[in-house]
């Protein structure tokens, strides 16, 4: 039996110690998949009467590797944990069980296991590397970073140490920095993906767009299948308003990953912009398939149909979205504006005043409700409403609003 776990795995070529990076892998495929599960099966099966060696140890070791690299994170953290049952002192597990953890958003116990890999003294760095992104990801930055300076100490060119000072420098609002040292980290390390998709990142929320695109482009060239170049490509071509290019995108990202909401929503916001509303239906019914509770999904739905004049089906779509989330201020807002299309003022008046009350610094819910008021002949209250919003919209620097307000409010007082 062992043995034959030991063949099967010696044709798959994964390496000791593993990095997050190294998960990120969509090149990885196992050609003896069937018969490496069916070994594992029958090995946990029989574990018990096995003798309880080193070597069957380093065995499940390897074993939880590959479906580490795999992402089946539940079973090789099983085969993990009885590798360690056996042997406690094998160089990298614990640093391997840390990446899991990481991956599956378990900070605390990630945080456990490098410690446990660093008392072995296993691979020193790259356990300081990441237990530094370990406590970044958990939000306790200056610990992150009294990590991340002892491991430049050691090695002050190492790609990876370079990577969570820049992640935390991005973190810290440090954007310019951030960017100048993904630049040198490319000059170490020019296909480190991870460090390519930040910058890329990084260049279009500078509107650096070009750089952007070609960065993208070389990391399509190295990860054709990597969603996150497809995706930010997609955003660029939309902010250009190229919108043919953008859907085009995004249906290759979806074509990777059918099951991202988000990028569903995208491509149906492109197809509303191009009055495509079937395509646009389609991909909003396809968010909602995927979660039925995806606030978002409902209320841009509901944005179609009144984009189709159908403001009944319309309602029905935020009425859904405000039952799941009625603390959200937008979805007040847009049925209030719906309300007033269909002429029902009071109910409008309603929904405007719980978004107020939900983003009290908003002026932009206060000015359509002085319209209202407006209306309604209460002209006392739509004036004070429109002083309060002109207010509001000076502390936010929106000078256009504010004139609008001047001119409202000079209206009024005639």
């Amino acid at each position: 039996m062992l043995e034959a776990v030991a063949d099967q795995l010696r044709r798959i070529t994964v390496p000791e110690l593993l990095h997050l990076d190294d998960i990120d892998d969509p090149s990885f495929e196992i050609d003896n998949k069937r018969q490496l599960d069916s070994l594992e099966k029958q090995l946990q099966t029989t574990l018990e009467d096995l003798e309880q060696t080193p070597y069957l140890a380093r065995l499940l070791f390897r074993l939880a590797n590959v479906y580490l690299k795999e992402k089946d994170f539940g079973k090789s953290l099983i085969l993990y944990e009885l590798a360690l049952g056996i042997d406690e002192s094998i160089e990298c597990l614990w640093n391997n069980m840390g990446v899991t953890y990481l991956m599956i958003e378990d900070y605390d116990s990630a945080i456990r296991s490098f410690k446990n890999g660093l008392s072995l003294g296993c691979e020193d760095v790259n356990i300081l590397i990441h237990l530094s992104r370990a406590y970044l990801m958990k939000g306790e930055v200056e610990t992150s970073k009294e990590m991340f300076d002892e491991a430049l100490e050691l090695e002050p060119r190492n790609p990876r140490a370079l990577m969570v000072k820049a992640l935390w420098l991005i973190q810290d609002k440090q954007i310019e920095e951030a960017a100048n040292l993904l630049e040198e980290l490319l000059t170490i390390a020019p296909d480190y993906c991870e460090a390519l998709a930040k910058l890329a990142g990084l260049y279009i929320s500078m509107d650096r767009d070009q750089e952007a695109e070609a960065i993208l482009d070389q990391l399509l060239m190295l990860q054709p299948e990597m969603m996150c170049a497809l995706v930010a490509l997609g955003d660029l071509y939309a902010r250009r308003g190229i919108f043919d290019a953008a859907i085009s995108y995004y249906k290759e990202a979806l074509s990777i990953d059918p099951t991202d909401i988000k990028v569903w929503i995208r491509r149906g916001d492109l197809h509303r912009k191009k009055t495509e509303y079937v395509d646009a239906g389609l991909c909003y019914h396809e968010a909602i398939s995927l979660d039925e509770r995806y606030v978002d999904a409902w209320l841009k739905y509901g944005q179609l149909f009144v984009q189709q004049n159908k403001l009944e089906t319309a309602l029905e779509y935020f009425n859904s979205a405000f039952s799941m989330d009625p603390h959200n201020p937008e979805i007040s807002f847009q049925r209030a504006n719906l309300f007033v299309s269909m002429g029902r003022l009071e109910e409008a008046l309603t929904d405007y005043d719980t978004a107020w009350a939900l983003e009290p610094t908003n002026g932009e819910y206060l000015y359509p409700r002085a319209l209202v008021l407006e209306r309604l002949g209460r002209i006392d209250e739509a004036r004070r409403t429109l002083e309060i919003a002109e207010d509001l919209f000076r502390a936010a620097g929106n000078s256009t609003r504010v004139v609008e307000c001047r001119v409202h409010l000079k209206r009024l007082n005639s």
